[in-house]
């Protein structure tokens, strides 16, 4: 071990304790604060147990390389409208029976948090709304403020005494306190590089003794006096069990359990969250699970000995890795200088003036106000938006709701209500959202190239094919506006198109109102198809489990798109009497790219191709080639495939009969782009570039037809190919 590295863990620890130890003077003058500033030595006592264990034990047991913990004020405020819950519960409880109850709460949250972390379930805290939090949090920033109005004016009683009675107000106590708050909002204004907390206590503190030496007789308020509950570690555990023998065990059972819940997954969140920023500081990379465990064995530890909930922290970690600390010994020696600075801070908190603590207690919670709150405010006023202002105003109702059902009723009600409020607005959202866009086939092609007839065909009675691109979930909330959109589609519709391909999952009442939609069409003369859904789909699965196989059976269901759109065209052309399947071997005269021809141009050319048969799976042409030759597909049907990198073939397109193939074969000396294999057995007739050159020199006026003709072949598919394009890119 070398000098220089312990010099860099004693600066890491130096500067990791001194950013956390407001942090735990902050969070410990709130746990307690609705019984009153004579429990604060309680609470203070609580914050730093709290911070020395949690540190220690994610230094030795924990799965991130170096990460500190400390007590939060919003985790301070949980506890502290726990507090007030048991005092208004009709439990009939001590102070002290109240904090042996706060500390039950606490150990069971450590054993929730530990079970979280064993069993994989941690990543799944995450997923809690984020109105619900914001609304938790707000909710108990009222209590807190609310709890400190007494203490405030000087009163005691609670804030019934305050509205009962104004009179009994002290103003010494309540200047000496509005003037803490004062002091603080400019020390964040002014000097931020201060602990506004520690700034607003020395100074009341000096005010209020200061005033008693020159105005002995001002009431003030009073000081917290000495107190039976000083720092020091307490084997609470052993008398907790006392608290259940009274009347009120169901009541108290409630809030302890509520609370418990409540820490777990707010500690469990602010920790992984934390460690995941602390990773791309460090490197490295943390086990969830094993971080989760480490601090719900601190956190039963800590509620064992008298202590709250700490979890991890992002600015204090930085603060000691810039500053040079490092690995567990950093982690350990801050532990160490928190313990003594704890221990030893006793005897100054008999001093402090009880309105000073409250106010420092006031600006401090208006700190657990939710600033996202904020932005949703200014957002919900500002936008132009109808959706986006709905949207917002919908999730500024959940937090509202929850905070006024934390301050007034319960925690359990209020977050039980809020997540209910938060999944029917997302039924709501996912219902509304389930239709992408819907569009028809004269507008989109699919990738088989079709002689200039039935792309005339298709043009014109392209309109019969619907299709509605679908998105995200096909679950119970987003059936019935599938079905709306179906019935105001499928009118004057020969088939319908489902695109799934954004689909994310089926539940079972997807399936089965895709069953339904395909039973209502059927009676109605259209045809259903389902495309995007691959095998590996699980949605395909629930499909087939859930007991609709009409689709598989009849062949209505495709992994791609693009074949359920060349099925539907087929059936399009197939209902006009044009099917591709009906044809026999074109022969020259009927080709679209001869058509401008006059009999003797026709008869030049028609002596020059070369008629050939192939088989299906022979390549027509291979990527590579040199290309000397067109082919005019007269009968079968072939397809143009790619070769990826890692070896898959990927069709581009498929031509039909009638069709020209490999036209720059004529038009320039360039390499084949892609393979050409026959699908059903076909014939062609192949013109080379020889036979081209001599009808040049021949007839040039033929030789200039036939490229009008191949231009013209070309343009229609570019046509058809961009207007597949736009509507792609809607």
């Amino acid at each position: 071990m070398t000098s220089p590295a312990i010099l860099n863990d004693l600066k890491g620890a130096l500067t990791g304790a001194a950013a956390i130890l407001p942090a735990v003077l902050s969070s410990g003058v709130v746990i307690f604060a609705p019984l009153g500033a004579e429990w604060l030595p309680a609470g203070i006592a609580a914050a730093f147990i709290a911070a020395v264990i949690s540190i220690v034990a994610l230094a030795l047991t924990g799965g991130s390389g170096f990460h500190l913990a400390c007590p939060k004020t919003a985790v301070a405020a949980i506890l502290a409208g726990a507090c007030t819950q048991l005092m208004t519960a009709g439990t009939d409880l001590s102070d002290g029976q109240i904090i042996l109850a706060i500390f039950a709460a606490v150990i069971l949250s450590g054993a929730l948090e530990f079970t979280l972390g064993a069993t994989g379930l941690g990543r799944f805290v995450k997923f809690v709304p984020q109105p619900v939090i914001a609304g938790f949090l707000n909710g108990l920033a009222i209590l807190v403020v609310l709890s400190q109005f007494p203490a405030l004016t000087g009163i005691s009683g609670g804030m019934a005494a305050v509205i009962h009675d104004p009179s009994q107000i002290y103003p010494g106590a309540l200047i000496l306190g509005t003037l803490t708050i004062i002091v603080m909002i400019i020390s964040r204004a002014r000097m931020p590089g201060l602990p506004a907390p520690l700034v607003g206590l020395v100074t009341g503190s000096g005010l209020y003794h200061l005033g008693l030496m020159f105005w002995p007789a001002l009431n003030m308020g009073g000081v917290i006096g000495e107190s039976g509950e000083a720092i020091r570690l307490t084997l609470v555990i052993t008398q907790i069990p006392a608290l259940f023998t009274g009347p009120a065990t169901t009541g108290l059972l409630a809030v302890i359990l509520s609370t418990a819940l409540s820490l777990a997954v707010i500690n469990a969140i602010q920790t992984l969250l934390s460690a995941t920023a602390i990773d791309s500081e460090t490197g490295s990379r943390h086990d969830s699970g094993r971080e989760l465990r480490a601090q719900g064995l601190a956190h039963m530890f800590s509620g064992a000995l008298g202590g709250m909930t700490s979890s991890g922290t992002v600015p204090y970690t930085r603060a000691a890795l810039s500053a040079g600390g490092h690995g567990r010994r950093t982690a350990l020696l801050v532990a160490g200088l928190l313990a003594a600075v704890g221990f030893g801070a006793g005897p100054v908190m008999a001093w402090l003036p009880k309105a000073v603590v409250a106010g420092m207690i006031l600006i401090i919670a208006l700190g657990v106000v939710d600033r996202w709150t904020g932005q949703l405010i200014r957002g919900w006023t500002t936008t132009r938006d109808p959706a986006i202002r709905r949207e917002i105003g919908g999730s500024l109702f959940i937090v509202i709701t929850v905070a006024l059902l934390v301050a007034l009723s319960d925690l359990v009600i209020a977050v039980g209500v809020g997540m209910a409020l938060s999944l029917l607005a997302h039924l709501q959202t996912a219902s509304r959202t389930v239709v992408h866009r819907a569009f028809d086939g004269s507008s989109t092609r699919s990738r088989v190239a079709r002689p200039l007839r039935d792309l005339q065909r298709l043009e014109n009675d392209g309109h019969k094919i619907r299709i509605l691109a679908l998105q995200g979930p096909l679950f119970f909330g987003a059936t019935d506006s599938l079905m709306v959109a179906v019935d105001q589609h499928a009118p004057e519709t020969g088939t319908l198109i489902l695109d799934l391909r954004r689909i994310t999952s089926i539940d079972s009442t997807g399936a089965a109102a895709l069953a339904q939609i395909d039973r209502n069409l059927s009676r109605d003369g259209v045809r259903l198809l389902l495309a995007g859904l691959s095998e590996s789909h699980s949605g395909r699965a629930m499909i087939r489990e859930a007991g609709h196989m009409a689709f598989e059976d009849d062949s209505r269901l495709f992994e791609d798109f693009d074949s359920a759109l060349t099925a539907a065209e087929n059936q399009l052309l197939s209902d006009s009497g044009d099917a591709p399947a009906s044809r026999q071997v074109l022969a020259p005269k009927d080709l679209d790219l001869f058509l401008a021809l006059d009999p003797a141009a026709l008869d030049l050319i028609a002596g020059r191709l070369h008629r050939e048969s192939y088989n299906a799976g022979d390549r027509l042409i291979v990527e590579g080639d040199r290309s000397d030759a067109i082919y005019i597909l007269a009968s079968g049907q072939a397809s143009v495939l790619k070769t990826l990198p890692d070896g898959r073939a990927v069709r581009l397109a498929t031509y039909l009969p009638g069709v020209v193939l490999g036209e720059m074969g004529v038009l320039g000396d360039t390499a084949r782009t892609a393979d050409i294999v026959i699908d059903i057995a076909a014939v062609c007739y192949r013109l080379t570039a020889t036979d081209f050159e001599a009808v040049c020199r021949e007839n040039p006026a033929t030789a200039l037809a036939l490229v009008r003709g191949l231009s013209r072949e070309l343009s229609k598919r570019l046509a058809a190919t961009s207007a597949t394009l736009r509507e792609l890119e809607r």
